[in-house]
């Protein structure tokens, strides 16, 4: 109540130069007078830990979840969304309605923005973890090739330690504890209460300080050869391909990278054809290197209006799926155990060591 109301003062004096921008804050102060009337958002509940498999067809991970109880739907794994998002078509099949509405989002394909329609969700399933008073987007889906119900954002995740293992297929989600002192590696190869034998012995791997953008966006600095200084890229587990923004793909330095193939973009305001792509021969995080990985060219100014500081491109599944891994979004780390041995080492920067496990 109290968001909203000094929301609503500011819009009193603000000037009426954006139609649009007024909209939007309308629409978050009806939303948000709604949410202060519920519970305690995103409240936990079930097993402290709970393993479950998932698809990734497309380098996405797709899992399985309930909504308020219902049948099981699949839902994308997406930590390049701040809050969860429903397809119409799902919000329909549940009976979840809109709440409140008001202006447009800029985003990528079709017209570049779409309507804002907020909704809520009782509570969702996810393996053996449930989670109560989860407030979501209700929008238009456009993939065809991999249909999906709705998106699983980090707010919903904030308090769990989530990894997503993309050799094995297996997220596990972890919940914290204030009380919770251990380092990564030691959290999440720890046995669960239901697992038997020794902690599972830990890989070797990276953790990467994150910076979260004013949006809720965790990113993080990547380099890229030819490019002289570090680069913030948002780490998103819901987009197919790694993204360069059309800044970064004006430099003179990075026109080598830019190949004649186009490529065809769905994104959440439609799809977007003749999309320019770009072939980078190093793309590195932390300690670690892939070697030529496609990215798409994309306009996104639409994510840094909102993100407090210069995004550059987003680190999507043809990069990550190389790895382990494992996101504590409360403490804005995360940690890289590549799967294969060919990711090579940054030379310029100390070899990761691997933390045993302590029962």
């Amino acid at each position: 109540k109290q968001a909203a109301d000094a929301y609503e003062r500011f819009l009193q004096i603000a000037p009426r130069t954006d139609e649009n921008r007024r909209a939007r804050l309308l629409g978050w102060i009806d939303f948000l007078r709604y949410l202060g009337q519920q519970g305690e958002l995103y409240s936990l509940g079930g097993a402290d830990r709970s393993v479950l498999s998932f698809d990734a067809v497309d380098y996405r991970p797709i899992i399985r979840v309930r909504i308020n109880g219902g049948k099981e739907l699949r839902f994308v794994l997406d930590t390049g969304s701040g809050m969860s998002v429903l397809s119409e078509e799902t919000a329909r099949k549940v009976g979840v309605r809109a709440v409140a509405r008001g202006g447009y989002a800029l985003a990528v394909g079709g017209g570049g923005r779409f309507e804002i329609v907020y909704g809520y969700v009782n509570s969702i399933d996810v393996g053996d973890v449930h989670i109560d008073n989860v407030p979501v987007y209700i929008r238009h889906f456009y993939e065809e090739r991999e249909p999906v119900d709705g998106y699983l954002g980090i707010s919903a995740l904030g308090r769990l330690i989530t990894t997503v293992d993309y050799g094995a297929r297996r997220l596990t989600l972890i919940r914290q504890r204030n009380s919770e002192t251990a380092d990564l590696a030691t959290v999440i190869n720890r046995p669960g209460k239901n697992d038997k034998g020794a902690p599972t012995e830990a890989r070797p791997g990276v953790e990467v300080q994150m910076r979260s953008t004013s949006s809720g966006f965790l990113s993080g600095e990547v380099s890229i050869e030819g490019i002289q200084r570090p680069l913030n890229f948002i780490f998103d587990t819901g987009a197919t391909t790694t993204v360069l923004s059309e800044k970064l793909a004006a430099l003179d330095e990075v026109q080598a990278f830019i190949q004649k193939g186009r490529m065809r973009v769905v994104g959440a305001a439609g799809v977007a054809e003749n999309v320019k792509m770009a072939l980078l021969p190093k793309l590195g995080v932390g300690t670690y290197i892939r070697q030529n990985i496609d990215a798409a060219v994309l306009d996104l100014e639409p994510v840094n209006e909102t993100s407090g500081f210069q995004q550059s491109g987003i680190l999507g599944g043809n990069f990550l799926r190389y790895f382990r891994v494992v996101f504590d979004f409360q403490r804005g780390i995360v940690r890289l155990e590549p799967l294969e041995s060919n990711t090579v080492l940054n030379e310029n920067t100390p070899r990761p060591e691997a933390t045993t496990p302590r029962r």
